[in-house]
């Protein structure tokens, strides 16, 4: 990375989006850059550093751009996707979501079950407590080996995974939610290893 290293956060039209954007200024270090999925050009994919995936309403097929900017840039750049945007990163590998019979929004819970030696969960400390805001989830059956889970709940609900091959990372809750209690340590973990 040079002086400056650039962030681009994908607005995946979300109201989250610039509470993300605070937590990564926090963080500190990054030129942020946002842009909706559809203005994201390989030139912009290019210039960036690192790629945080924001969450987003609807389905990853809903938003306009997401999953082929994803399916084009991917192998390119570290990646981060929240809630929306690990939703995307699944599909775009050949799994498949399910709607859930009881959608979280604005609910708290606590991961336990996490891999202590991934990337996003160092120096955190155990049990996380996590914001959840999502109506459907990862189909654990359809789940393949591109992905490594690394983090459920209570009842094995898939709360993060990594790529097995690129230096991508996603999680379903929102780091940057005001419930979830160590979010900023787990963002910084991205931008800074």
């Amino acid at each position: 990375m040079g002086l400056n290293p650039k962030l681009l956060i994908i607005d995946n039209h979300d109201s989250f989006t610039f509470n993300l954007v605070e937590s990564c200024r926090r963080s500190g270090g990054y030129e942020i850059d946002v842009a909706f999925p559809e203005q994201v050009s390989q030139k912009t994919w290019e210039e960036a550093d690192r790629v945080i995936l924001s969450p987003g309403p609807g389905l990853p097929k809903e938003s306009k751009g997401l999953l082929h900017m994803l399916s084009s840039f991917l192998d390119l750049k570290p990646v981060f996707g929240i809630c929306l945007g690990m939703q995307a990163l699944a599909v775009i590998t050949g799994n498949s979501l399910i709607q859930m019979s009881n959608p979280k929004h604005g609910y708290a819970s606590h991961i336990r079950n996490y891999d202590k030696s991934d990337l996003l969960y160092k120096n955190v400390k155990c049990p996380i407590k996590v914001g959840r805001y999502h109506s459907w989830q990862i189909n654990q059956d359809s789940l393949n080996d591109v992905w490594v889970p690394t983090a459920y709940t209570n009842s094995n609900v898939l709360m993060s995974m990594s790529h097995s091959k690129l230096p991508v990372w996603a999680v379903q809750y929102h780091p940057e939610s005001y419930i979830t209690e160590q979010g900023d340590r787990i963002i910084d973990n991205f931008l800074s290893f």
